[in-house]
Parts: C-alpha cells; sequence; structure tokens
C-alpha cells in the first residue's frame, strides 16, 4: 500500500480508485464480493462520491 505522511500522522494512500491520490481518512469494507478481501483504506471524497457510510477509524504502524 502507498503511505502519505501528514503533518499529523501517516496515512495510507486511498486504494478505493486507482488513480485517487488522497491520503485516506477512513476504512470500509472491501468493494470485491462481500468484503472477503478485507477492509480498504478510503477518503473522505470518494466515500462521498460512492455513498459509502460504514466507515471505520483505523491506524498505520510501519516496521522497519
Amino acid at each position: 500500500m502507498n503511505v502519505h505522511v501528514t503533518d499529523d500522522g501517516t496515512r495510507l494512500v486511498c486504494a478505493w480508485f486507482a488513480l485517487c491520490t488522497n491520503p485516506a481518512e477512513w476504512a470500509t469494507s472491501g468493494p470485491v464480493g462481500d468484503g472477503e478481501f478485507g477492509m480498504v483504506p478510503i477518503c473522505q471524497r470518494c466515500a462521498d462520491r460512492m455513498g459509502i457510510t460504514d466507515l471505520q477509524e483505523y491506524e498505520v504502524h510501519v516496521h522497519e
């Protein structure tokens, strides 16, 4: 996953649309199947465009 470092911490890049480069503010069930592939990072703009309301907070842990 791509990572975007912001002043208030590290965020994943939105992965809902391939061309979106916004920092993800939320996570939601993936679009394939019934979410069996796990959670997908999503930005507020993509969530609003898709009408997604089941958003969850997430944390990023970086292991070096």
